[in-house]
């Protein structure tokens, strides 16, 4: 917040935090993207996360297609020249059970993974048709600073160790790290990509995101921190 002025588009009460710009509307609602006119970029987080046996929406698709860019001067919706879209490694079917190949094409079949597969290619189609910067960051397993290395699950439930098949631990993705993947993703210039968000470098093979993107993953968040 420091370094940026942030407007919250979100249908939830507001939070009340200082320095933010708080609009209670829903992403798909008719004329809700008003609030985005004029804005040096836009992360995008809409998402329908999966509750046990709730299958995920499209509303996450629908947003990310709304938020297509225009030349200035067009019709809505509103253009916007850099679009971070927060994705998933869960794009992978067997992220987290096995290290996964990430030059290799996603193929979850899973109603959440497969609702990102699908908002992926809508950045990517975006970005194709030019006037504007896309990418997506596919976290794994983003946590609050004061639990990680474990992870917590939503629906408030408590956090829990992860690990692969073969018992590895896995550490998840603090708050902090997440953070510094959003700056990094603001200042990245190349064309339409997804990158690996993952604070377990070993759940991957191939990975140059550290490379291109600028970003690792911190190791600690926080004094006393260990690794999974």
């Amino acid at each position: 917040m420091a370094r940026h002025e942030l407007t919250v588009l979100d249908p939830a009460e507001p939070a009340g935090l200082a320095g933010v710009t708080h609009v209670r509307a829903d992403v798909t609602a008719p004329g809700a993207l008003d609030a985005v006119a004029g804005m040096d970029a836009v992360v995008h987080l809409a998402a329908v996360v999966p509750r046990d046996d709730a299958a995920p929406g499209v509303r996450g698709v629908r947003g990310e297609r709304r938020l297509r860019p225009r030349r200035p001067g067009g019709g809505t919706p509103p253009w916007v020249p850099r679009f971070v879209h927060v994705s998933t490694m869960a794009v992978y079917s067997g992220y987290g059970v096995r290290p996964v190949d990430v030059t290799r094409p996603p193929d979850a079949h899973e109603p959440y993974g497969l609702s990102k597969r699908l908002a992926e290619e809508v950045c990517r189609t975006l970005a194709a048709g030019g006037g504007i910067t896309a990418l997506s960051l596919r976290l794994a397993y983003p946590t609050p600073d004061a639990d990680w290395p474990l992870w917590r699950p939503p629906a408030g439930r408590p956090p829990q160790r992860l690990t692969l098949a073969d018992g590895s631990p896995i550490a998840a993705l603090s708050a902090a790290d997440t953070a510094a993947a959003l700056e990094a993703a603001l200042h990245y210039e190349g064309p339409w990509r997804a990158f690996a968000i993952t604070a377990a470098p070993a759940t991957v093979t191939a990975d140059d995101t550290p490379a291109t993107l600028g970003w690792r993953p911190s190791g600690t968040t926080r004094q006393g921190a260990g690794t999974a």
